[in-house]
Formats: C-alpha cells, structure tokens, sequence
C-alpha cells in the first residue's frame, strides 16, 4: 500500500458458470478496515477484516443466488455499513438485498419488490432510509419506487410517453 494512505484493493474473480464457460467478476474496495464491496455480478461481498503498511486480510463471502439476468446489479448506500442491491430477475421483476450488519432479508433470500422490467434498473440514496429506484419498463415507461419512512411506496410512472432504453446512475 502507498504511505500516503490506505490504497485500494481490486477483486479479479473467475470460476465456472452455468451461462458461460468462465465466470468475471471484478469491483474495488478501499482497504480500511471495516470496509466492504460486492463484485460486479452480485455473487461475492468482499470485506477488509484488518489493514495495514504491512498488508491487508481479506474475508470473501459467496452470496446466495437470485434468478437476475446477465445485467450486473446495482448497489447504493446510505450510510456506513449499509449497502443495498436491487437487480431484475429472470422474469423481469426487481429483486432486494441489504447489508446492514447482516444480510436481509436472510443471507440466502432476496426480497422480491415487483415491477416489470426491460433492462436492469438504477438504485440511489439521498439519505438515510431513503433509497429510490428507477426503470424503464415493459410498457417503455420510466417507473420510479421508493423506500423511505421504513416501507416501499407504490410505484409511479415518471414523465409521459416512450422512456430511453436503460437508465444510467451518474457518479
């Protein structure tokens, strides 16, 4: 690691999958201790155990499945400790995981949250228990669904008419 400070740790993983003969999944994490990333495909949450100018430890945890598409899943935050990761199922409707000092709602479940769904959709957070999620979906509108006040709202179309073909979350 530089001296300057903590540094980043970059994840390369390969190993087989059903859709393919290899699987990648890469994502990057800065090495704090505490610290924690899932990788690109949504299948590994990667955690610094401890960190220091002499090396790092790494604990991998491989996370259970959920019937998502090829398309990665989304991951916002908003707070520390705090991910949450929604990505579009198999069948089109969106899925939920949150890392909050454990996995919810279980390391082995995904909260099915609906909709319909023609590409991956976009999560942000603009505060704390505020997460907000949006899609194109299967009627080309763009759709909006929030979760604040401790519960998800009903879902809302944004705007009117035809929506462009997948969101992009801007950094």
């Amino acid at each position: 690691m530089p001296p300057q400070g903590a540094g980043w740790i970059v994840a390369h993983l390969t190993g087989p999958e059903d859709r393919s003969r290899l699987s990648v999944q890469v994502g990057a994490v800065e090495a704090v201790e505490g610290a924690s990333m899932v990788t690109t495909k949504g299948s590994v949450q990667i955690n610094v155990g401890a960190a220091s100018s002499a090396g790092v430890t790494l604990m991998a945890e491989v996370m259970s499945p959920v019937p998502v598409n090829h398309a990665a899943p989304a991951v916002a935050s908003w707070g520390r400790d705090r991910l949450d990761i929604v990505g579009r199922g198999l069948h089109g409707a969106a899925y939920h995981k949150a890392w909050a000092q454990r996995w919810l709602p279980s390391q082995a479940e995904w909260e099915l949250i609906g909709g319909g769904f023609s590409g991956p959709p976009a999560i942000e957070s603009w505060g704390p228990e505020r997460l907000d999620i949006f899609g194109v979906g299967l009627d080309q509108a763009m759709w909006h669904k929030a979760w604040a006040q401790g519960g998800w709202h009903p879902p809302k179309a944004v705007g009117s008419g035809s929506a462009a073909p997948s969101p992009a979350r801007r950094a």
